[in-house]
């Protein structure tokens, strides 16, 4: 049986699956930090490539509580979330789309249900989705502020995860969400900013693949 008679449902991930975008981010966290000191700002990156997939909101938390130790003031977070935002946009227009992509939406997956879900900006992640002309392969594209977890909770409750499913991630958050809430996984390395995962899918029921286009 096929990968695509086995699955009713697709779920991808988006920076480092369909963008190569993960280093766009990393910048644009560094960029959003450096304002409170070098040594913070690479402490902030270091914790994002370790939690890839978690969403900006809960990491300009972990700036504040856990980096600099101090509570936020008064717009704060908001500054650095529009400093982020302001980093990362130039970047995400012109970063390479995974190949395979067109192929494959447009193929054997254009009749089946196939949905984004990302740490990513739910709005910001809609347009640029719609301006890099990719928004019509979805039936729905899931995003922060509401984190990954929460998304698959719902949607698992809301009969979006049509099963069996599977969610195509390049992190360890992405493995965890999918081992959660039942879904198979697919890892792609291509892009991603895991270093370990060699190791860590060693014995794990995991198709690995390279991107896209090894699924076209």
């Amino acid at each position: 049986m096929s990968l695509f008679d086995k699955y009713k449902s697709w779920f991808f991930d988006f920076d480092g699956v369909i963008l190569d975008s993960n280093k766009v981010k990393t910048d644009a966290f560094f960029e959003a930090a450096k304002k409170y000191g070098t040594p913070a700002a690479q402490a902030l990156v270091d914790h994002h490539v370790s939690h890839g997939g978690i969403s900006r909101f809960v990491k300009a938390e972990y700036l504040f509580n856990d980096i600099l130790k101090r509570p936020a003031q008064a717009g704060e977070i908001d500054q650095f979330l529009t400093d982020f935002a302001k980093a990362v946009t130039k970047g995400l227009m012109t970063c390479a789309q995974t190949p395979g992509l067109n192929s494959l939406m447009s193929g054997p997956l254009k009749n089946i249900p196939c949905h984004v879900i990302s740490g990513s900006m739910q709005t910001e992640l809609r347009d640029l989705m719609e301006k890099r002309d990719i928004l019509g392969y979805f039936d729905n594209v899931f995003g922060s502020p509401d984190s990954k977890d929460h998304i698959f909770a719902r949607e698992l409750k809301n009969g979006t995860i049509q099963q069996p499913a599977v969610y195509i991630g390049d992190s360890l958050y992405d493995f965890e969400m999918a081992d959660k809430y039942g879904l198979d996984f697919i890892f792609a390395y291509d892009w991603t900013e895991f270093s370990d995962w060699q190791n860590f899918f060693q014995d794990k029921d995991v198709l690995i693949v390279k991107n896209l286009a090894e699924l076209a």
